[in-house]
C-alpha cells in the first residue's frame, strides 16, 4: 500500500514538473530534487515488501 501511495505522489509530482514553465528554474529544481527522493523511497519501500 505504501508503495502506492509513493508512486502515486512520484506522478503527481511528475505531472507539474512537465507543467511548469521553463522560467522558474527555482521550482523546477525544488520538484527535480523532491522527484529524486519519491524516487528513492519507492525504491526501498519496494525492497522491503
Amino acid at each position: 500500500m505504501e508503495s502506492l501511495a509513493v508512486a502515486y505522489v512520484l506522478k503527481c509530482k511528475q505531472e507539474k514538473m512537465s507543467e511548469l514553465s521553463s522560467g522558474n528554474a527555482y521550482e523546477e529544481e525544488n520538484l527535480r530534487k523532491e522527484i529524486s527522493n519519491l524516487q528513492e523511497l519507492y525504491k526501498e519501500v519496494c525492497e522491503n515488501y
